[in-house]
C-alpha cells in the first residue's frame, strides 16, 4: 500500500486502506558490491508506518553465490539519517558446516545503503570489521546473511 501518511483534513480511508497499513510488503535488496546472489535465494520482507521503517532481509547461498569483500546493501525505503540506518541495524551470519552464528551491525554509507560487518575483538574492545570470502568464515552453498533493522525514512 501507498503510504498514508501524513493524514489531512476531509481524508478518508476505507477498511481495505486502514488494513493494509503497516502491512509486509516484499522488496529486492540491491547488493551494490561484494554479493553474487547466483542461484542463492533472497527473501525480504518491509513495514512502513508513517516515517517508521522495518525491515528484514535473509540471503541463502547456493552453488553459484558468493560473498567476496566490502559488500554494501540497500535498504527499502530511503532514510533521514545516515547513522541511524547502520546503527539500527543487525546482522547475524550462518555457517551451515560449523553450525555457528556470528553477529555484526551495519557501518554508515549513504542514505539509502549500508555495509554489514561483523563483531571481532582484540585484548581489551570490540569492534567492526568488513566481510570478505573468508570472514567470518569461508562462505560456501546454505550458509546465510540475515540483515535488518528499523530506522525513519527520508520521505
Amino acid at each position: 500500500m501507498t503510504n498514508p501518511f501524513p493524514f489531512t483534513s476531509g481524508n478518508i480511508l476505507n477498511a481495505s486502506e486502514l488494513n493494509a497499513i503497516g502491512e509486509a510488503e516484499t522488496w529486492t535488496p540491491t547488493w551494490h558490491q561484494g554479493v553474487t546472489v547466483g542461484n542463492g535465494t533472497v527473501v525480504a520482507y518491509y513495514q512502513q508506518v508513517n516515517d517508521i521503517v522495518a525491515y528484514s532481509a535473509v540471503f541463502t547461498l547456493g552453488s553459484t553465490s558468493a560473498v567476496t569483500a566490502n559488500v554494501l546493501v540497500s535498504v527499502p525505503v530511503a532514510g533521514q539519517d545516515v547513522s541511524e540506518i547502520a546503527n539500527m541495524s543487525l546482522c547475524t551470519y550462518y555457517d551451515a558446516s560449523a553450525v555457528r552464528s556470528y553477529y555484526g551491525r551495519g557501518q554508515k554509507y549513504g542514505t539509502d545503503r549500508f555495509r554489514p560487518y561483523i563483531y571481532k575483538a582484540d585484548s581489551t574492545y570490540a569492534f567492526g570489521a568488513g566481510l570478505s570470502s573468508t570472514a567470518p568464515f569461508t562462505w560456501t552453498t546454505s550458509d546465510i546473511m540475515t540483515i535488518g533493522g528499523v530506522y525513519r525514512s527520508g520521505t
